[in-house]
């Protein structure tokens, strides 16, 4: 049981950072009204806008190839600590220097620490059971 939940862990948070990166990518402005933000149809925008989308939708092909085959277990791991872990610090600071934003990107926030904090204990799990 403990082998299958790291494989499970990273087709399920590949899939849904991919769902995200595909969101942001192919349909940016029907995503980003889900959270009630509107976008403009400014080509720049739009350009930095679907940039990290594929960014995202890259490390999540990177997650879930972890989960498939195990000697890339740990370097999918390593993609969902920084991913997941990076995208929940930076609300954290948005949250401080721009105030508290709606309630589903608190949500996200939440759901991003935790994905980021059950990475990071499976990565250490596996590298204790390495040195074993």
């Amino acid at each position: 049981m403990r082998r299958r939940l790291t494989p499970i862990f990273l087709v399920v948070a590949g899939c849904l950072a991919g769902l995200i990166g595909a969101g942001i990518l192919l349909v940016p402005r029907a995503f980003f009204a889900t959270n009630h933000i509107t976008l403009e149809a400014d080509p720049n925008l739009m350009s930095e806008i679907r940039a990290p989308g594929g960014l995202l939708l890259a490390a999540a092909l990177a997650m879930v190839a972890g989960g498939f085959n195990r000697k890339l277990a740990q370097p999918g791991l390593i993609t969902a600590v920084f991913v997941f872990g990076m995208y929940g610090i930076a609300r954290l600071f948005s949250l401080v220097v721009d105030g508290v934003p709606s309630a589903s990107l608190v949500g996200a926030l939440i759901l991003e620490a935790v994905l980021a904090f059950v990475a990071l204990a499976l990565l250490e799990r596996g590298q204790k059971q390495g040195a074993d």
